[in-house]
């Protein structure tokens, strides 16, 4: 297989780590062909802990890849596991995140988790506008006291200024450049929904 994992200084291993043990719902907002998903996974269910993981991405290719890579190694690895973990894969757009998941999924989510997602919708013309669309809903997706986990490049002063005032609006408080994980190029943020 062929993963590509954006902002590779920041071992996936610590991302993992940030996730906490209780978090049963999980969502990869803009996965790729990360192999971050597949690592959660395996840590979860080689431990006995349930977990369901949702990957989303707007490239159906990297959808399709990424399942291929699944069916080919994770699944098959744990066919024999009982604990009922999943990982879906569901070609989408994370600035319409509650129509490409499903209603069904509002207040259910644990965890969102965004390597790099933020970064690549910055590259593009009104990017405020998709981040506002993506943190609105974010906010109906999460359950109280949920995270959004942010692994980007540094952010600046008044991109950090903007996500505090989106998060004011859609109820999520904001911790930029945790010093424990965070490196000299890439930032590792916490956002709570209250």
């Amino acid at each position: 297989p062929k993963y590509y994992d954006w902002h590779a200084s920041l071992p996936n291993e610590l991302v993992i780590g940030q996730i906490p043990d209780t978090a049963t719902n999980v969502v990869v907002v803009g996965c790729g062909t990360s192999y971050l998903p597949q690592q959660l996974y395996n840590h979860r269910v080689t431990r006995d802990q349930q977990i369901t993981i949702v990957c989303l991405d707007y490239s159906k290719i990297c959808i399709d890849q990424l399942q291929h890579f699944y069916e080919q190694s994770v699944q098959k690895a744990f066919t024999s596991s009982n604990n009922n973990s999943s990982m879906s894969f569901v070609h989408g757009d994370a600035t319409c995140i509650v129509e490409s998941l499903g209603e069904e999924n509002i207040g259910q989510v644990d965890v969102i988790l965004d390597k790099g997602l933020i970064d690549a919708l910055m590259c593009g013309d009104g990017w405020d506008g998709d981040v506002e669309r993506l943190f609105s809903g974010v906010s109906s997706l999460l359950r109280s006291n949920g995270l959004y986990l942010l692994i980007s490049y540094k952010l600046s002063r008044s991109v950090q200024a903007l996500l505090m005032q989106i998060g004011e609006a859609c109820g999520i408080t904001w911790k930029f450049d945790i010093p424990s994980i965070s490196t000299p190029q890439v930032s590792f943020s916490i956002g709570r929904k209250k």
